[in-house]
């Protein structure tokens, strides 16, 4: 359920699928290829291609692993951070483009050697090494950055830079969807080139840092405290978690010994802190419907937005740790949200979208385990839920028009708010899931929700890719039910829109 910060749309220029895992992107490099004509270098794309949001992603390599050492200040919000990325090249490249922001002097190595580097665009660093790349080998890029946050800010003419959350407490955290990321750190910023993450964060003594993964204890010297935070997992960027904050920390372990990190801003209220004190009981829940937590590390970060955030509202999913910092007014809501962002832990980051037109793949099933959880826990009728929800919306056309997916096919201009619609894939999202489920039957629909994370564990993944998984687990024709309810912009008719116990 996420903050989204888009950036404008340029021309979309296009770039062949490559495989995912990071670990097969380095052996890949080492796989002799047959003789064949030296390509002129060339300059890598500055897209990932995706149609939606071609500013965000690069092409021409593939990245393996990031470490990134990053020193926050949050009083003075000066920022220092050295990124070393290793990758693949795909191309032969004279250069390559690198998605952060352009917030002042920046020095860069490549394979240990200076190379020249330039802004384009708002976002965009070109880095041009001193000699070409080769195709299909790895290489090794360090970027060395320093910037004051809020003279950053300022000079956008914003209270705090895209992708940044001051909190009442004075810290800091990371949070955006789709973008966000380039604001704190260079990268190759789209779902289709996860990696490992290795960050090591240094704060002032007093303050406390939270990364994602597995936690290395922290160490004081001369007046900084530093911890390190390895996710040994392929990870998006947009769902690397960081935050600084005077945080109440609890450690824990799940029952299938991943650590568990639970930070907790202490403005939070008191029904906050009782929400965090369900996370074993959604975690055993969610593992019930979902199959074994696919992570290393576990956890949340709670955070209370800042003066000038007041009315902000959401939380992110960002891996092994998702972070929450919505107000939670209504006392009631909060266990509900807890239960949708760790639902993405399988249907998101283990495994992502393909494109952001696949959204439905993380947002209709987060909102959906939602509904599962209040059967569970709460006894709600969901038939009757869904029915009354129905008659609701009956008459509404803008509501069933809202596609689940391909929902800005054939727009000019795609927005984060086009493609993450409250009433799209987080509400009409949730009935169209449960009429699968009566569609298909709960015994079908229940190993739908377990084999899918496994089938494309730390991958990447498509609606289209869903529908056929679905086909052949449930062994039914599904394409007029599929159409129906994902790429049709009107109410379903009634044999679809009533299957099972559904029907009156």
């Amino acid at each position: 359920m996420p903050i989204r910060t888009p950036g404008a749309r340029r021309p979309l220029l296009s770039r062949a699928p490559v495989p995912i895992f990071a670990a097969s992107v380095l052996a890949a490099a080492l796989v002799c290829q047959g003789p064949s004509a030296a390509a002129a270098p060339s300059a890598g794309s500055d897209t990932a291609g995706d149609p939606y949001f071609p500013q965000d992603g690069n092409g021409g390599y593939r990245v393996a692993h990031y470490d990134l050492a990053l020193r926050i200040d949050p009083e003075s919000k000066q920022v220092d951070g050295t990124m070393t990325i290793t990758a693949v090249a795909t191309q032969e490249l004279g250069s390559f483009n690198l998605d952060f922001a352009d917030l002042g002097p920046v020095r860069a190595l490549v394979n240990g050697k200076p190379a020249a580097t330039a802004p384009a665009e708002a976002t965009e660093l070109v880095v041009t090494p001193d000699r070409p790349l080769p195709n299909g080998k790895p290489f090794t890029a360090t970027v060395s950055y320093s910037f004051n946050e809020q003279e950053q800010a300022a000079a956008l003419g914003k209270a705090e830079l895209p992708g940044w959350v001051r909190t009442s407490s004075g810290g800091v955290a990371k949070f955006g969807e789709p973008g966000g990321a380039e604001y704190w750190f260079p990268s190759d910023n789209t779902p289709d080139d996860k990696a490992s993450f290795r960050l090591s964060l240094a704060v002032p003594e007093g303050w406390v840092g939270i990364g994602g993964g597995r936690e290395t204890p922290a160490v004081a010297k001369d007046g900084w405290t530093t911890s390190v935070w390895d996710e040994p997992n392929p990870v998006a960027m947009y769902l690397v978690p960081l935050a600084v904050d005077h945080f109440d920390v609890r450690r824990s372990a799940l029952p299938t010994g991943q650590p568990v990190v639970i930070a907790l801003n202490p403005d939070r209220p008191d029904y906050v802190h009782d929400a965090a004190d369900r996370y074993p009981e959604i975690m055993a829940f969610l593992q019930e419907k979902l199959g074994p937590y696919p992570h290393s590390a576990a956890g949340g970060i709670f955070i209370d937005p800042g003066p000038g955030n007041k009315n902000f509202g959401g939380a992110l999913e960002t891996q092994t740790r998702p972070t929450y910092v919505s107000n939670w007014d209504d006392p009631g809501q909060e266990v509900g949200v807890v239960v949708h962002e760790s639902t993405h832990e399988w249907y998101g980051d283990s495994v992502s979208v393909r494109q952001w037109r696949d959204i439905c793949l993380n947002e209709c099933f987060a909102s959906y385990l939602q509904w599962m959880w209040e059967e569970a826990k709460e006894g709600e009728d969901l038939d009757q839920k869904y029915r009354d929800h129905v008659q609701e919306k009956w008459d509404d056309e803008e509501y069933w028009g809202h596609l689940l997916t391909d929902m800005c096919d054939g727009k000019d201009e795609c927005s984060a708010g086009d493609v993450m619609n409250g009433q799209g894939v987080y509400d009409k999202g949730q009935l169209a899931l449960h009429a699968l489920r009566r569609q298909i039957g709960d015994k079908a629909f229940g190993e739908v929700l377990r084999g899918w994370p496994v089938r494309h564990s730390f991958g990447n993944a498509s609606w289209a890719e869903f529908e056929q998984y679905v086909r052949q687990t449930a062994k039914k024709d599904l394409g007029g039910f599929f159409r129906a309810w994902f790429h049709s912009g009107e109410r379903p008719a009634d044999e679809y829109l009533y299957p099972g116990s559904l029907a009156q």
